[in-house]
């Protein structure tokens, strides 16, 4: 499931006035209601790492310390780090779709494998039947239903849901 990115609209202010000694200010203009709870966490996170804080007085992020250029800067790579953090995560996600459709042809490899083997140990003539090739035959099916069943637990869409979670 693709979504589209946040959109984030900056205003740079002039916040500099009364109380207040801000290098750089801004007010986030874009409809952010529809935004995550996740999504608005990743923002002030970005915010902070830049050196934002809100001012509830002035409605309007503030730094209070640097540039007011290496506080835009830094806010402005903060956002595009992020953006591409979610990129990651959507390629990882490809990877993984992929790497389960190969899990599942792998299964259905082995599947086939433990049935021939599980036939061929049923056609053991009886002189054969405790012998150790026998006992090495059920061994090999044994283990072969424990790698199928390993691979059966690999839930591709639980892991898909955790990275639509994270890329929010």
């Amino acid at each position: 499931m693709t979504k589209s990115p946040p959109v984030i609209e900056l205003s740079w202010r002039d916040e500099n006035y009364g109380s207040v000694c801000a290098v750089a200010a801004f007010r986030n203009y874009a409809g952010t209601l529809d935004w995550s709870d996740r999504t608005h966490q990743r923002f002030r996170g970005c915010l902070k790492r830049a050196g934002f804080a809100f001012h509830d007085g002035r409605c309007s992020y503030i730094a209070t310390s640097g540039t007011r250029e290496d506080r835009q800067r830094a806010l402005c790579d903060e956002l595009a780090r992020a953006g591409e953090r979610r990129k990651q995560i959507a390629a990882a996600r490809v990877l993984i779709d992929k790497g389960k459709a190969l899990l599942d042809e792998a299964r259905d490899m082995l599947e086939t494998v433990k049935d021939d083997e599980q036939a061929a140990r049923e056609n053991l003539p009886p002189s054969l039947e405790d012998s150790e090739r026998a006992q090495a035959m059920d061994a090999a099916v044994s283990e072969l239903e424990s790698a199928i069943s390993a691979l059966e637990d690999f839930d591709a869409d639980e892991i898909g849901t955790n990275l639509d979670t994270a890329s929010e």
